[in-house]
């Protein structure tokens, strides 16, 4: 397991850069544009929210400053941080990038300090658990994690289906069990 303060080489020929600004952002939305948690988002979209979040890392290679790899944050600095849009170049996969990202966002300033730091993902369980990260059970939080989504980003209207659950305050037929939050200890 790696743990805060343990060894931490950066693979060979990769640079890493917090808060990249504009300049990792293109290479970012490159990365991002597709993944599964980005489908039909658009671009713009994409890059106002690297730009906007509270911690942010990107990996370069040295040679050609071409961004392999993103990682962002949002946190109140204090009780509760959410990572978001880790993703890593296929042709760097598996190098250590990703684990190398993450610790750094993880010791971000913003990141450090919080309680509790939530992510969701479908696929990458066992990457997580490496540092520490437990799956939440249904039903162990303190409420129902509840989300609001913008009417545009449903074509503009919203399912009946939908709109009845919402109207009736059921949200048992939502499948969005397996993308169910994950906390570390600190």
């Amino acid at each position: 397991r790696m743990r805060r303060g343990e060894e931490d080489e950066a693979p060979e020929g990769i640079e890493f850069h917090a808060d990249p600004g504009e300049g990792g952002a293109a290479g970012a939305v490159r990365l991002l544009a597709g993944t599964y948690w980005n489908e039909g988002e658009e671009p713009d979209r994409i890059r106002a929210a690297q730009l906007g979040s509270s911690a942010w890392v990107v990996a370069r290679e040295a040679a050609t400053g071409l961004v392999v790899g993103t990682a962002r944050a949002i946190s109140d600095g204090a009780r509760k941080a959410w990572i978001y849009d880790v993703a890593v170049d296929e042709s760097w996969r598996g190098g250590g990038v990703g684990k190398a990202l993450l610790r750094r966002l993880l010791d971000h300033p913003r990141i450090r300090g919080v309680r509790q730091v939530h992510l969701s993902t479908r696929d990458a369980q066992d990457f997580y658990r490496a540092f520490e990260f437990l799956a939440v059970p249904p039903g162990a939080g303190p409420g129902t994690t509840m989300v609001r989504q913008a009417i545009e980003r449903l074509g503009g209207s919203v399912s009946s289906s939908a709109k009845s659950r919402r109207e009736s305050g059921d949200a048992s037929s939502d499948d969005s069990s397996a993308d169910r939050p994950a906390i570390t200890r600190l």
